[in-house]
């Protein structure tokens, strides 16, 4: 929503063209609860979830591999809800934060928002070079 604003500005002061208007209404939503999903063991971290994706309680976020041996942990997600941070670091060490997972009481509906402006951004034109 901050970027929709930003783009209105922008067209405002004839520096690009009209935004991409939204046709459907985004309803603020609150978190009852957050929790950061932390690595059990250190190693090498292979994600399967990125930002804003929804998930479920036991679906598989990611797996934590050992560099120097075949070893594998899996790390499951204890709760369902939306991924709201995500650690981009490849190497975590026992005990870093690596996904931060927000409860939301209408998870499906958060959701399905999150979709549509992510959908209604993909057509974005990347900035201009300065000359």
């Amino acid at each position: 929503m901050g970027v929709h604003g930003k783009l209105h500005v922008m067209h405002a002061l004839n520096m690009i063209p009209a935004p991409k208007t939204h046709s459907k209404k985004i309803t603020p939503a609150f978190a009852r609860s957050s929790y950061w999903v932390r690595a059990p063991c250190s190693g090498i971290l292979h994600p399967f979830k990125a930002l804003g994706r929804k998930v479920k309680e036991g679906e598989l976020l990611a797996k934590i591999g050992n560099p120097t041996g075949i070893e594998e942990y899996k790390l499951h997600s204890p709760l369902s809800g939306i991924i709201i941070g995500k650690s981009n670091m490849p190497m975590v060490h026992e005990g870093a934060a690596l996904f931060h997972i927000a409860c939301f009481e209408q998870l499906k509906s958060v959701a399905q928002q999150i979709e549509y402006l992510q959908e209604s951004y993909d057509d974005i034109p990347p900035p201009v070079e300065p000359l």
